[in-house]
């Protein structure tokens, strides 16, 4: 489904992404995990059309879409929960559900609004409330929400776990797996390499913007490198 093929991109004259391949199926879980300043969220901006490669390709199912408008791969399919959430604080958590399907005129809005809330009851208690006055899981929850309502078929988050506490992680990974079984395609980057790996079936370690392991996340969980770096064993 998503191919990324060497890819290189960087800021101005600095090189950040060298020659960076991945690749996700449909229907997989896949996640890259790193270091502060592996180039992980390059990589995602790359991806998302934010940030112009330098070198290499991004295929989305069978499309070129290497240096598009970030607005033309969402309307493809591909849609990213950035990291810090990134809500319209002073818009009610509604209003920013509605946000995510703005590009929309399909007659289903309804019915994907219903199942949002039924995957977050929380957020549909809140529905009248600012998204800013939220707790940081619950923001959490409205940004994957906002990310959902634009039916993606490939949804990438950016640090789900970042400043969560436990329970809202467990809320958040259920969730997740829920989306899952409904067949969507997931590139997941996380700090908690535990979770990542519970989580996804493949995974890629990027290293001072490279591939430097990847793999199925059983063997990676085994990996010497792996275990002493992230998982601190």
């Amino acid at each position: 489904m998503l191919e990324v093929k060497n890819l290189c991109a960087g800021y101005g004259e600095v090189s950040i992404l060298r020659e960076v391949s991945l690749s996700v199926g449909a229907g997989e879980i896949a996640t890259l995990i790193g270091a502060n300043g592996a180039g992980k969220t390059t990589l995602l901006n790359a991806i998302c059309g934010l940030l112009r490669p330098t070198a290499g390709s991004v295929a989305f199912d069978g499309r070129d879409i290497t240096g598009r408008r970030s607005e033309e791969i969402v309307s493809f399919g591909v849609t990213q929960v950035p990291e810090g959430r990134r809500l319209f604080a002073q818009m009610t958590v509604h209003e920013n559900l509605l946000m995510g399907a703005y590009r929309r005129r399909d007659r289903e809005m309804a019915a994907d609004l219903a199942w949002v809330y039924r995957l977050f009851p929380r957020l549909k208690e809140r529905q009248a409330q600012r998204a800013g006055t939220l707790s940081g899981g619950e923001q959490q929850m409205c940004a994957l929400g906002r990310g959902l309502m634009a039916k993606p078929r490939l949804l990438i988050l950016d640090e789900l776990s970042l400043g969560l506490a436990p329970i809202m992680l467990d809320i958040l990974t259920d969730a997740i797996r829920e989306i899952h079984r409904q067949g969507m395609a997931i590139l997941l980057v996380e700090q908690d390499v535990a979770v990542a790996f519970d989580l996804a079936s493949t995974g890629y370690v990027l290293e001072n913007g490279r591939i430097a392991l990847s793999g199925p996340t059983s063997a990676l969980r085994a990996d010497p490198h792996v275990e002493k770096v992230y998982l601190g064993l």
